[in-house]
């Protein structure tokens, strides 16, 4: 059963946190320190991006995308010159997940509510979603297995596109994380276009 009977009548990041700070809608509560909305200058966020969870850093300050992994990702907006007071910054889930759990679709719906609230207060030009999971529960049309990358799509209006988390950089060496630093490199230079279409 969802955690609210109505939609979420939040109208600032501050009452949006007070709703959700004891939600207990999926097993993550039991382990986590923090519920981590999301972050940025509602007032002037043209990007909302969203990744798949808090990890270990964001769920101890309550910071969406203040651990390496997330800072790797801000490093990386910044030198494509997207201005950081233009980037608002969040997870499909609120909560830190179990080490190795795979996400489920219903954990995720559980927290849709907060998502389309942040969405409602921010109302961004675009989305970009990082990774496989949030990508799927933003992009229905994405391909159960294989490539979901570089995939257009429109939510409630908004345009966005999904990408490949920077943090995969991390777990690289070599040759292999040339790899894939040429793979973010090309997401982009996708996200650099929309931006430029939508946002300027």
């Amino acid at each position: 059963m969802s955690l609210f009977t109505k939609r979420s009548e939040a109208k600032t990041l501050e009452e949006l946190h007070d709703e959700w700070k004891d939600c207990k809608q999926c097993p993550f509560y039991a382990q986590r320190n923090n519920v981590v909305i999301g972050a940025g200058n509602p007032t002037t966020a043209k990007i909302y991006v969203a990744g798949q969870a808090p990890a270990e850093e964001e769920d101890q300050c309550g910071i969406p995308f203040s651990g390496p992994g997330g800072m790797l990702c801000r490093d990386l907006f910044k030198q494509w010159r997207i201005p950081e007071e233009e980037i608002f910054w969040s997870n499909a889930l609120a909560c830190k997940t179990f080490k190795g759990a795979k996400i489920r679709r219903d954990w995720m719906n559980n927290c849709w509510e907060r998502v389309e609230a942040e969405l409602r207060i921010v109302q961004p030009k675009i989305i970009v979603t990082l990774g496989r999971p949030a990508s799927e529960r933003f992009c229905n049309s994405l391909p159960s297995k294989g490539e979901f990358r570089e995939t257009k799509f429109n939510y409630e209006g908004i345009p966005g596109v999904t990408a490949v988390h920077p943090a995969i950089l991390l777990r690289k060496k070599g040759r292999d994380k040339k790899k894939w630093q040429k793979i973010i490199d090309s997401d982009f230079e996708l996200i650099c276009e929309l931006y430029d279409n939508f946002c300027i």
